[in-house]
């Protein structure tokens, strides 16, 4: 995997999630993008590209927010090469059982709690 894609919710603040995935992607040398409308909301190091160039350089994409910023990620990938990651929620912080250095996101989420 070589870039991470994220799909933000339009209004919720996920900046704690997004340092997570951008501290995870620094320590494997991942480059991170961001759609631009979504991402220059928040100061921070993903690239801001339009929704098509996401949809075509990105190996995997998150969906940070609801129903509707999911809806919006599988969208994106519709016919494409990549998996779709959705944290059951738009989370402050991205949390597991083992630190992000121990390999985080090693299995996507199921959507449950």
């Amino acid at each position: 995997m070589h870039v991470v894609g994220m799909v933000l919710h339009p209004e919720r603040d996920c900046s704690g999630a997004v340092g997570s995935i951008l501290d995870w992607a620094a320590s494997r040398r991942i480059e991170v993008l961001g759609i631009d409308t979504e991402i220059r909301r928040l100061a921070c190091t993903a690239e801001a590209v339009s929704a098509e160039e996401l949809r075509r350089r990105a190996d995997l994409v998150v969906s940070l927010g609801g129903d509707g910023t999911m809806l919006r990620a599988m969208r994106l990938a519709d016919r494409q090469r990549f998996a779709v990651l959705w944290p059951p929620r738009c989370p402050r912080s991205i949390t597991t059982s083992s630190p992000p250095s121990r390999g985080w996101p090693s299995t996507p989420s199921s959507g449950t709690s």
